[in-house]
């Protein structure tokens, strides 16, 4: 059975849509924050294998995503980084207040991002960072400033050429010519650029945003308050650009282990890209992710 519900959003303003893959006798709850310019039922496949092992998966579309975004790629202003994990906690509460289950999480891209940080305030037994990677302190804040910039010259909803080519576009720029950096798999590619909810741009405040998450998420006072026992698993895929085909899931794996961190394990997939739960050979993935989340 799939459950929709719809809550306010801890900006006070907008409304966020959240999806509950439910299964009999669940033994735990793995919740999902997806990644840029997507939503959540793009997960269903996935969440129905796990739904067949016994998780529950749960996910809600962040701000500036998915039906009910007002704006696709604009996330509403105010301390978006603070609304993005208060929203996703919202939906943790209810199901932990509903199933009475450990939740565990899964961030994919930039849902990664914001997985680190939230995992810092709201402690969990496991966590999956998926397709996430490592950007230098200087590129986050020019990113911020870059955009600040231009949303003082042209606004904030300003459909930037020049942010996208500098991110997005510097991924594509990685793909082997005539291919794509999003994923092997040319029927993924297809539905996702099919998809009116999938692939938009962000606006230079969406840009803003993400470049402010990624400079929290470089703070290592941040960071070591996510408890030492959590137990991180990294995944990627070996041509990720994002993860800087895989040199940059490595960093962000010794980013935390110096910090401390003893239970991380680091898996990088090969002929596989940025999307690795939709790759043609993703059941890899899948039973990955299953035997990380079964142990206890």
């Amino acid at each position: 059975m799939i459950q929709k519900i719809n809550y306010k959003s801890s900006n006070k303003t907008d409304e966020i849509e959240a999806t509950i893959w439910e299964c009999e006798d669940p033994k735990a709850i793995l919740q999902i924050a997806h990644g840029m310019s997507e939503y959540t039922n793009r997960y269903e496949d996935f969440a129905k294998f796990l739904k067949g092992k016994g998780i529950l998966v749960a996910g809600n579309n962040h701000l500036g995503h998915g039906h009910t975004a007002k704006t696709l790629g604009f996330f509403g202003g105010g301390d978006v980084c603070e609304y993005l994990i208060e929203d996703m906690n919202y939906l943790s509460d209810y199901l932990r207040d509903r199933y009475e289950l450990p939740v565990y999480y899964l961030g994919h891209s930039m849902g990664s991002f914001i997985l680190r940080y939230f995992i810092s305030k709201y402690p969990t037994d496991k966590a999956i960072l998926m397709g996430t990677g490592y950007v230098d302190k200087k590129i986050a804040r020019l990113l911020v400033k870059l955009s600040k910039h231009i949303i003082k010259r042209h606004g904030e909803k300003y459909d930037s050429k020049l942010l996208y080519m500098l991110t997005v576009g510097a991924y594509q720029m990685r793909a082997p010519k005539g291919e794509v950096w999003l994923s092997r798999n040319m029927e993924n590619v297809m539905k996702y650029k099919d998809d009116p909810y999938c692939g938009f741009n962000f606006t230079a405040e969406g840009y803003m945003v993400l470049g402010e998450l990624l400079e929290i998420i470089l703070d290592e006072d941040i960071i070591s308050k996510t408890p030492k026992e959590t137990e991180i698993l990294f995944v990627s895929g070996a041509e990720d650009a994002v993860g800087d085909m895989g040199k940059g899931v490595k960093k962000v794996y010794d980013f935390y282990k110096n910090l401390g961190y003893k239970n991380l394990e680091i898996e990088i997939f090969e002929e596989m890209r940025h999307e690795i739960l939709n790759e043609k050979d993703n059941k890899k993935v899948y039973n990955r992710i299953y035997e990380f989340l079964k142990t206890r």
